[in-house]
């Protein structure tokens, strides 16, 4: 979940750039922003919800996928619904 919070949150600050980059100051501007916190205490409460609602799936692969996506996706989430408030 962790990797996808860092990935989602290089992702969203690299995105839209068309000039040439530095990725390293990308990452640490992207990992010290706000938004990647508020993700940080959002998205286990939203993995841990759906992880108990599918615990029957003892599948770990369909896990791990899930907790990348959960973490890259939910800074977005967030994002657009702040946005819409």
């Amino acid at each position: 979940m962790l990797l996808g919070l860092v990935f989602g949150s290089i992702y969203d600050k690299i995105k839209d750039r068309e000039r040439r980059i530095s990725y390293l100051r990308e990452i640490k501007a992207a990992i010290s922003s706000p938004s990647f916190f508020r993700a940080l205490l959002a998205s286990p409460i939203v993995y841990s919800a759906v992880y108990i609602a599918a615990k029957s799936q003892p599948d770990a692969i369909i896990a791990l996928v899930f907790a990348f996506e959960n973490g890259f996706l939910c800074e977005a989430i967030l994002r657009e619904r702040a946005l819409s408030s």
